[in-house]
């Protein structure tokens, strides 16, 4: 056999056998469609599932106020990533969705939900470089992804409640209630409690930044309330108080005169007090030994007092004992002024009650118009200030770290399509394989 003729018969032996697989997989056609629906419908649903497994949701929230940026709450507490979110609110939203949520306990829901701070490319960079070469850079991230493979309205509701109540826990409230003539209490009890209130005005508008916050919508500032207040202060109380202490009116003249008699001794302890003092003082300069020239200080008090000698230690010892004796005389004069009160304590006349009760009621209608307009203006300023100081940046999206389901969908058509050829081989195979033998 020649070279032409080998080839020709390998040739046709190859066409033979070419043709022969073709039957084969022609005559199990069905055993090999079978199995590559059934394959490709295993991989396709076990694809389902992984990408189920893998689907995560997640939200990102965003911290907005000045004290964020040094790692502070908005009160100057340590702000820290894990109180983001709260236990009351995973207790709050694991009871109201309980029929949604996977995890078995509340332990377990806590753990499906992470909270991850978000770095910005260009900080994360510096941050690296500067640990290479061995500084510490100080680092807050304002924003936070919360992620869970809880449901989609699980996870909504729970970032709901979180920014809720961290603007329910650090917003702050500046309201005021209004002051109430309160029945029954003595006119300088009356002008004590709106003392009081006036101070409480002023500290609230100390507190925070207000000294030049202007409201566009109301047309006022804090600074022009602090000016109502001190003239409220200034001229109606006072008018109220002069008017009452000058006629030492009084609803109790017994109880007055008690509050009287307790100052009046409280001032003369303190005058035996400060006598005690100056005696010690006096004592001291008398046996102070002249060492230079001769100075003479003119008399302090009762007393005349003449030193040879001015030095530093010297002249600190007459400071003192100059302080003491005006205290003195201070004393001696609260004293006496006390006792004049105390004996022109008289109760009011119809007349004089009306004309008190006319400034009262018109030094409390200023005050509570003053509050109401400083409640109006605080709840301006807290909603311009703190309004975006935690809010929802992305809402809650799903995140599949799976695989496309159309390449599930093409690896099953393959695996099926392969492992039905090989059935079908594997078919042809035994029964030949039987045929051959079994003779």
């Amino acid at each position: 056999m020649n070279q032409l003729e080998e080839r020709k018969y390998y040739e046709e032996d190859d066409e033979i056998d070419l043709m022969e697989l073709i039957r084969t997989l022609m005559k199990h056609k069905y055993l090999i469609v079978i199995s590559t629906l059934i394959v490709t419908v295993l991989v396709t649903l076990g694809g389902y599932v992984y990408n189920k497994i893998n689907t995560v949701n997640s939200a990102i929230i965003k911290f907005n106020y000045p004290e964020i940026a040094t790692g502070k709450n908005p009160d100057g507490s340590i702000f820290i990533k894990e109180n983001i979110i709260p236990l009351n609110v995973l207790n709050t939203v694991f009871e109201e969705e309980r029929e949604k949520i996977k995890s078995e306990n509340i332990a377990v829901f806590k753990k499906s939900v992470e909270i991850q701070g978000i770095i910005p490319n260009g900080t994360e960079t510096r941050i690296e470089n500067a640990l290479k070469k061995g500084e510490d850079i100080f680092y807050v991230p304002t924003q936070y992804k919360i992620s869970s493979k809880e449901d989609k309205k699980v996870l909504a509701a729970l970032v709901t409640d979180v920014v809720e109540e961290f603007i329910n826990k650090y917003k702050p409230n500046y309201t005021l209630a209004p002051f109430e003539n309160i029945q029954g209490y003595d006119y300088d009890n009356i002008y004590l409690l709106i003392n009081d209130r006036i101070d409480l005005l002023k500290a609230n508008l100390k507190n925070g930044n207000k000294e030049n916050y202007i409201s566009n919508k109301l047309g006022y500032s804090f600074n022009e309330l602090a000016v109502r207040i001190d003239s409220l202060q200034r001229v109606e109380l006072q008018d109220y108080y002069s008017y009452y202490n000058v006629n030492g009116l009084s609803l109790n003249k017994i109880m007055r005169g008690i509050r009287y008699d307790s100052e009046i001794k409280e001032n003369q302890l303190e005058k035996e007090k400060l006598m005690g003092k100056a005696q010690i003082l006096k004592n001291l300069l008398d046996q102070y030994k002249p060492t230079g020239r001769q100075i003479v200080v003119p008399n302090i008090g009762d007393f005349g007092v003449k030193i040879d000698t001015e030095n530093e230690y010297y002249s600190n010892l007459i400071n003192q004992y100059l302080s003491i004796n005006n205290q003195i005389k201070d004393k001696e004069f609260e004293i006496k002024k006390l006792q004049e009160e105390k004996d022109n304590i008289n109760y009011p006349s119809e007349n004089q009650k009306n004309v008190i009760e006319q400034k009262l009621n018109l030094t409390i209608e200023k005050l509570n118009n003053i509050i109401e307009d400083l409640n109006k203006i605080n709840e301006d300023y807290v909603n311009a200030k703190y309004s975006d100081m935690i809010k929802v940046i992305s809402p809650v999206t799903q995140i599949n770290e799976g695989k496309p389901l159309p390449l599930f969908l093409g690896v099953g058509i393959v695996l099926g399509g392969m492992l039905g050829v090989f059935l079908a081989f594997m078919r042809e195979f035994a029964k030949n394989y039987k045929n051959k033998y079994s003779k």
